[in-house]
């Protein structure tokens, strides 16, 4: 779990544990916390190539199992998705893009 990546207070946890009481108590998981600000950002950085890796597979086939051919879109329309407020395209770019005024979408 990566908190706060990009501020002072960054931290990641890691372990065997689930947060579950009965593992806490039972089964003696485990909890790390790393307070550090680089860390927490390479974390950060993963846990979305990982988000977008997984995205990119499940674009490749059909609900029956086909593998589609996947194409570029040759139109400004792809980036319509970071300007979105309900897709978590546009979190991505005002996390990791954001300005004062913020980049207007493009036409």
């Amino acid at each position: 779990m990566v908190v706060d990546f990009n501020t002072p207070a960054a931290c990641v946890y890691f372990g065997s544990s689930n947060l579950a009481l009965g593992g806490e108590e039972n089964n003696g998981d485990n909890l790390v916390c790393v307070k550090d600000i680089d860390i927490a950002t390479v974390f950060a950085i993963e846990a979305v190539r990982l988000i977008d890796h997984y995205e990119f597979r499940a674009k490749q086939t059909d609900p029956q199992g086909n593998v589609k051919v996947l194409t570029l879109d040759k139109t400004s329309g792809w980036a319509m998705r970071y300007f979105d407020k309900n897709d978590f395209k546009y979190v991505d770019r005002t996390l990791f893009a954001a300005t004062a005024d913020g980049p207007t979408p493009p036409v």
